[in-house]
């Protein structure tokens, strides 16, 4: 089930996409917590791809709302903590873990610059998405009207039920909840997309995959389904090309 926004589809120059339980387990983007079968997995993904690990950037993620922004090649080994990146490099490869959590691609074809963030409940109460809008508008020109957005797959309404203390998180999001008589359940890409539109990016530049991870359990991994030991995940990722393709 590859992953499309019809959004996207005017851009060729761009290169982005999710993995499946199919691709196996890509680990966790922490140091510590991925097995080595799990970077041979990745390794095996994107030369499938057409594409070099060595191009891959992949941050330290901690579900906060860092957003980081790689302006040179060298930058690549590195490993900061942050939960988005952007970047005007062609050739290199934004990617994030998750397994529940939404992954949100942005592109400006004017500017051409690209980024993603990683969208969990605590990364988009805590301003994730709008932080990777503020980062692309101010360190990369970019025009809020410009700007394109797709919100690949995640947790969906129908199975993110959360406990009452956690409830005052996501008060200024009341159209997002629904509760189910004791029970309560958010719906996180209903909010992530009331944050771009304030945020300033027109309805028609949101797209949307409106797939659930939980409910897919043969195409994606799940952590609140499948409660692994180890976490296992899909990587996430968006690249732009260069001039002559490549």
């Amino acid at each position: 089930m590859p992953l499309k926004f019809n959004l996207f589809n005017k851009h060729p120059e761009i290169v982005y996409g999710i993995t499946e339980q199919a691709d196996g387990s890509m680990g966790y983007t922490t140091p510590g917590y991925s097995k080595p079968e799990h970077f041979n997995n990745r390794k095996v993904y994107f030369r499938k791809q057409g594409i070099n690990s060595d191009q891959v950037f992949f941050p330290n993620m901690e579900h906060g709302n860092i957003i980081v922004v790689i302006n040179k090649q060298n930058e690549l080994k590195s490993q900061p903590v942050a939960d988005g990146v952007v970047t005007k490099l062609t050739g290199v490869v934004l990617a994030i873990t998750s397994a529940d959590c939404f992954s949100v691609y942005a592109y400006d074809p004017v500017q051409k610059v690209i980024g993603l963030a990683h969208a969990g409940w605590k990364g988009v109460v805590g301003g994730v998405v709008p932080n990777l809008i503020k980062t692309l508008t101010i360190y990369c020109q970019s025009l809020k009207k410009d700007i394109l957005v797709g919100i690949g797959p995640g947790i969906g309404k129908c199975h993110f039920e959360i406990k009452p203390e956690t409830l005052p998180h996501y008060l200024a999001y009341s159209e997002c909840i629904e509760q189910k008589g004791e029970k309560i359940f958010i719906d996180l890409e209903g909010i992530i997309v009331q944050q771009l539109l304030f945020a300033g990016i027109k309805k028609e530049n949101i797209g949307l995959s409106k797939q659930c991870t939980f409910c897919l359990d043969k195409i994606y991994f799940s952590n609140r389904r499948d409660k692994p030991k180890l976490l296992e995940t899909m990587i996430s990722f968006i690249m732009l090309k260069n001039v002559n393709g490549g």
